[in-house]
Order: structure tokens, then C-alpha cells, then sequence
């Protein structure tokens, strides 16, 4: 059940963070470049914070 929960939250991650960069140009008003590098902020977030928050919930 464990996989199952992780594949479905990771999923709708990864949907949330393509969108991203649209929901930053639309509101922000900033540059299609500024928004992808605001926005790939998160994904590489993610590489720190799956393992850490693995690690600390074992």
C-alpha cells in the first residue's frame, strides 16, 4: 500500500509542477524563462526532500 500511495502523490506532483511555470507567467507577470527557472526550483527541491523525508520517517 505504501508504493501505491508514494506512485499516486509523486504523480500528481509532477502534474502540478509542469503547470507551474503557466500559474507564474499568468499571475507574476514575468518571462517565460523566469517562470521555468522559478519553477524547475521545485522539481530539484524534490531530489532533497523525497530522500530526507523518507529517511526520517523510517
Amino acid at each position: 500500500m505504501q508504493y501505491c500511495s508514494f506512485m499516486v502523490t509523486s504523480g500528481s506532483e509532477l502534474a502540478v509542477v509542469s503547470m507551474l511555470p503557466l500559474f507564474f507567467m499568468d499571475t507574476f507577470k514575468i518571462s517565460m524563462v523566469a517562470a521555468g527557472l522559478l519553477a524547475s526550483g521545485f522539481a530539484f527541491m524534490n531530489l532533497f526532500a523525497h530522500p530526507s523525508g523518507g529517511f526520517l520517517s523510517d
